[in-house]
């Protein structure tokens, strides 16, 4: 029992004092952090960012590079890639619609996360530096040639993530199988 009210006089005092950590951020700070949000167009730059990714869903490339991670389903689509490939894009189209209905969904609460986000990690005076970066030409220039760069770090990496992933799977390979061997004898 001596134990237990211990135990609660330590978890009341760590709050205590963890308190004003985890306050939430002040109406200021969230009036200035929903400033540059709205500043830097966050909706656009999500939904541009997202482009590619639909565009490589819609033609299957997307679905394809997942399919050929696996060695037995690489070889079924090579036995009849033009079947395949139809097949891919069709699947890949309804994946990117859905893909874009959880997209609307969820981009207002992208936003309001980043509002929350910023208001957390600057104080007010910072983000009023943002924001006038952000109305300054380079900013705006920033602002303009961000989507492109992402679009183009998007573009790598769902080009080499999988071909490096299978690498890695294939060097692990023989140390999971004999890692699960025994497990699959039960």
């Amino acid at each position: 029992m001596r134990i237990a009210g211990l135990h609660r006089a330590i978890v009341a005092t760590l709050l205590l004092v963890a308190a004003p950590a985890i306050a939430a951020p002040s109406a200021e700070a969230l009036a200035a952090a929903r400033e540059l949000v709205a500043l830097s167009d966050t909706r656009s730059q999500l939904q541009q960012g997202m482009q590619q990714t639909f565009a490589d869903m819609r033609s299957g490339k997307a679905l394809g590079a997942y399919i050929d991670q696996n060695p037995q389903m690489r070889l079924q689509r090579s036995r009849n890639p033009a079947a395949w490939d139809a097949a891919l894009a069709r699947l890949g189209g309804k994946q990117a619609t859905q893909l874009e209905i959880l997209m609307t969904e969820l981009v207002p609460l992208i936003e309001e996360r980043s509002v929350e986000t910023y208001a957390k990690h600057f104080s007010v005076d910072e983000l009023r530096q943002l924001i006038a970066f952000h109305r300054s030409p380079l900013g705006k220039l920033v602002l303009e040639k961000v989507p492109a760069v992402m679009a183009d770090s998007m573009a790598l990496m769902q080009t080499e993530m999988p071909r490096r992933m299978k690498s890695m799977m294939e060097a692990l390979a023989p140390e999971i199988e004999r890692e699960l061997k025994p497990l699959l004898a039960k």
